[in-house]
């Protein structure tokens, strides 16, 4: 009774297990144990065949699961192998669509849209880059033992188109310089430039160009042989003579530069009336921008000499609006103490 007891309790137990094999067991082995002719030997073999097959169970439920997760890790980490691997591939080879695949209904309707903006970038050309335009310098006072610093330029090459005080380059040619200059007429105001510039000696230059007048002032170098002149004098501080120069050429009336020097030498002298006459004939053709910003500027500045406080007012804003990075706008809206008519 002892040894059924063992049998029995371990029996009572199975019966209420979940698993519908574990009933069939004990029921079978509850069965066996009211069979007298079941020997104990036949019963413990019963109990140990139940446990045998009870741990099999049991220990292939773990095993199964570990590999399913096993399994389920080895699809991950494939597929994360695969997309790299795809990603390397199209890094190096380019993700381009196929010449044989349709494009999506999403893309194909933008792809005429998009290919017109490409060939757009491509043909496209890019916008030059803006030039600001030279500073014009201020008419000042010149003395007869120095001339101004701003005045004076080192040439490098003796055929350099020449930029005499006061005066902005122009933006082509004079109408007297169609055709090249012969040789010797070129080395001849080289040389001149070379004394004004390089030597600083404009009294030279002045006797150099006054002993090749007649070779400089009838050729195609006539104008910029006169602009050395003009240059050699307002260096000397000479600006009477460079008036009376102006007023007795015909190139004066030519070339808007020569224009405006003329009227800052009026002005100079107190003569607004004179000058005003010359910036106003400038305004109303000239092109060349720094040109134009300097008969605006000093425009204002006859009008403000008359006491016409309102027009050069009126002639300062048109310079600040047309000309903004020019430098008599400059000097308008940050004017030395010496100007008249700027103040607000």
């Amino acid at each position: 009774m002892g040894r059924s007891k063992d049998i029995v309790e371990p029996a009572s137990r199975l019966v209420e297990a979940r698993d519908g094999s574990d009933r069939e067991l004990a029921a079978l082995l509850k069965s066996s144990l009211d069979l007298p002719t079941l020997s104990d030997g036949r019963r413990a073999l019963v109990k140990r065949r139940l446990m045998y097959g009870m741990r099999r169970r049991t220990s292939a439920r773990p095993l199964r699961r570990v590999a399913v997760m096993v399994a389920a890790t080895l699809l991950l980490v494939a597929g994360v192998a695969r997309a790299r691997l795809m990603a390397w591939v199209h890094a190096w080879v380019g993700d381009e669509p196929r010449l044989d695949e349709p494009l999506p209904a999403s893309q194909a309707a933008h792809a005429p849209r998009q290919a017109r903006r490409a060939s757009a970038q491509v043909t496209a050309r890019p916008d030059p880059p803006r030039v600001e335009p030279p500073a014009a310098p201020q008419v000042q006072e010149l003395s007869r033992d120095r001339a101004p610093a701003a005045r004076v330029h080192h040439a490098q090459k003796p055929l350099r188109r020449p930029n005499p005080a006061g005066l902005a380059p122009a933006p082509h040619a004079a109408a007297d310089a169609v055709t090249p200059p012969p040789p010797e007429a070129a080395a001849l105001l080289g040389e001149a430039w070379r004394r004004l510039r390089k030597d600083r000696d404009p009294e030279g230059a002045l006797a150099w160009l006054e002993r090749q007048e007649a070779t400089l002032a009838h050729g195609p170098l006539r104008s910029e042989a006169f602009i050395a002149r003009l240059e050699a004098l307002l260096a000397l501080g000479d600006r009477t003579r460079a008036t009376r120069e102006l007023e007795n050429s015909d190139l004066t009336a030519k070339d808007p530069r020569l224009l405006v020097l003329r009227a800052e030498l009026y002005l100079a002298r107190h003569v607004p009336k004179l000058a005003l006459t010359d910036f106003e004939r400038v305004t109303s053709t000239c092109r060349d921008v720094e040109t134009c910003a300097r008969a605006l500027y000093g425009q204002g500045q006859a009008w403000a000499a008359q006491g016409e406080t309102a027009r050069a007012r009126d002639a300062f804003e048109r310079l600040k609006s047309k000309y903004p990075h020019s430098e008599p706008a400059r000097l308008v809206s940050h004017p030395p103490p010496s100007v008249p008519g700027l103040g607000r």
